[in-house]
């Protein structure tokens, strides 16, 4: 028997990304099946960023997260470099990062980099993530001006 999913897992992610300065692509992604591939060069990249992570599956998310005590910060260059690990992962598997190693952690199952293998990721939950749809749409940059 399958355990039921929270709502927030079965919605649906919208990304926007700029192609030029007048065109955006719009993608709505949602949960797929999982890639043992690119979760092992998912794990290889943290790995060369910081052995210090560990792995957490939750609700299908695979998440990564700071050693007790440490938080992971956005203008810190570590963790700028595992911004770009989760950039390069976010269109194949379903990534977040905790910021620090909180209470929310519970009971979730959580693994060092080294013992976080795709089989142990897979038996535990985690998910691929895959594009439902994409459109183009006009882009506007905002205005800032002083009136």
């Amino acid at each position: 028997m399958t355990k039921p999913r929270p709502n927030l897992v079965l919605l649906t992610l919208t990304t926007t990304m700029l192609l030029s300065s007048t065109i955006a692509v719009h993608r709505r992604m949602t949960p797929g099946p999982f890639n043992a591939t690119a979760y092992n060069n998912f794990i290889d990249c943290i790995r060369i960023v910081s052995t210090k992570y560990s792995i957490m599956i939750e609700d299908g998310v695979i998440a990564v997260v700071p050693p007790e005590g440490e938080h992971i910060y956005e203008d810190s260059a570590e963790d700028d470099a595992l911004g770009r690990c989760m950039d390069s992962a976010c269109e194949v598997l379903n990534v977040a990062v905790h910021s620090d190693r909180g209470s929310e952690i519970g009971s979730a199952p959580t693994q060092t980099l080294e013992n976080a293998t795709a089989s142990w990721a897979e038996a535990n939950g985690a998910e691929g993530i895959v594009m439902v749809s994409a459109s183009l749409h006009p882009f506007d940059y905002p205005s800032f001006s002083k009136d």
